[in-house]
């Protein structure tokens, strides 16, 4: 049962929820609306991704969650945020290595090797622009994966017989 309250002071309406956690969970307060947009970027967990995961390098796999946090919505596209790179521009390896804190070759070379496992892939924009996307397999950002990048990793998905949400 909720308890409503009003706040004398502002007049919002308040509710009262109990919650109960076990030990090993954590709860976080998210309000709907105003302040900084917030990006859900989900990292897939099946079988398939844990040992892939498992046997990546410590900083391949850095690298890998710090570049993930630069995908667009649906797409996972690898884009500028006005912070790293201009806003809706793809992603140079520069700016890769920045947002990773290495070499430049470093970045290509993680950028290579996560290519070969398939984990992104280099693909054109609408607009005819090279940008890396994220295989919707390992992570996706948004509820679901746009209809490109379900076309462009299809073989992917196919060949890993695991569903991806959208599909």
């Amino acid at each position: 049962m909720d308890e409503r309250y009003v706040d004398p002071a502002t007049g919002e309406v308040l509710r009262q929820e109990t919650i109960f956690l076990r030990s090993d969970q954590t709860f976080k307060v998210f309000r709907k609306g105003g302040g900084r947009r917030i990006k859900f970027v989900k990292f897939r967990t099946s079988h398939r991704v844990k040992r892939l995961i498992a046997s990546m390098p410590n900083d391949e796999l850095v690298f890998f969650f710090r570049i993930a946090l630069y995908a667009t919505e649906g797409f996972n596209y690898l884009m500028g945020d006005n912070e790293r790179g201009r806003r809706g521009v793809p992603l140079a390896a520069a700016d890769f290595a920045k947002i990773a804190k290495c070499s430049v070759s470093t970045a290509r070379r993680h950028l290579k090797n996560l290519a070969d496992k398939t984990m992104i892939k280099l693909t054109e924009t609408r607009d005819s622009q090279k940008v890396w996307a994220i295989n919707p397999l390992y992570a996706i950002n948004g509820k679901e994966p746009a209809p490109e990048l379900l076309q462009l990793f299809s073989q992917e998905i196919k060949e890993s017989g695991e569903r991806v949400d959208g599909e």
